[in-house]
């Protein structure tokens, strides 16, 4: 029994190396540097097509989104991708120069759902060399981000981005903001009347938490909550607050 496990073992590993290699070969070429594999690897839909304009490569994920086997993929002409993945996928993949910046594609999947992939064509030894990622996930965070937060704050690095996933400790300034004597207000105003002054208030608000590069974190009733020092941290958080 333990030889059996020991040769099981042994099947694996040499399995996991034959794959590292092939990878590398996809994305270092002749040259056999050597490819970290990850989950976002595994994930990441890669296809050559060879000079005679046909698919050479395809992995598991690559097929996974056409919805057909690799074999039935590899040998295929690069024309039949229109007929298996996204219109707008396809196309990218056609006609997207080489050796270009990373493009972002959004497409209908088969599923019905809309998303985000980005696209990187290169060139090497006559053969295109296409690696698609799934960037949906990020490209509504990201857009959350845009429209929650501070506009100077787009250009949030990826460091600073994590904050918002993960739970941190960090020295910040938080600000509690709301209308003076708004409950008596709210007894004399008409339902339109106070809607217009409670909107009024809270735009006048954010537009001052904006300018000292602050966050709003909520909004409850007539009060606002705002983060000073984060997710990006200012060492005079304290005066901006």
């Amino acid at each position: 029994m333990d030889n059996e496990v020991a040769t099981g073992v042994n099947q694996l590993q040499a399995e996991n190396e034959r794959l590292k290699g092939q990878l590398a070969a996809l994305h270092g070429g002749a040259d056999g540097h050597s490819a970290a594999v990850s989950i976002g690897g595994i994930e990441t839909m890669t296809l050559r097509l060879g000079a005679d304009g046909r698919v050479e490569y395809a992995n598991s994920a690559m097929a996974h989104l056409a919805g057909v086997e690799k074999s039935a993929l590899v040998g295929a002409d690069v024309s039949s991708l229109h007929q298996c993945l996204p219109e707008e996928l396809a196309r990218a993949v056609v006609s997207l120069p080489p050796d270009t910046a990373a493009t972002h594609v959004t497409a209908i999947t088969s599923a019905g759902q809309r998303a985000t992939f980005q696209v990187k064509v290169t060139a090497r030894g006559g053969h295109r060399d296409v690696v698609i990622k799934d960037v949906s996930d990020e490209h509504r965070f990201r857009a959350y981000v845009e429209r929650y937060v501070s506009r100077e704050l787009t250009t949030l690095s990826e460091d600073e981005l994590q904050s918002f996933k993960f739970p941190e400790r960090r020295a910040m300034t938080v600000s509690f903001g709301d209308l003076r004597g708004f409950t008596e207000l709210s007894e004399r105003l008409s339902p339109e009347e106070l809607r217009g002054t409670v909107n009024a208030y809270l735009e006048e608000a954010m537009e001052a938490i904006n300018a000292k590069q602050g966050t709003v974190d909520k909004i409850v009733g007539d009060e606002v909550m705002a983060l000073f020092g984060a997710p990006r941290h200012y060492a005079d958080h304290a005066l901006r607050g």
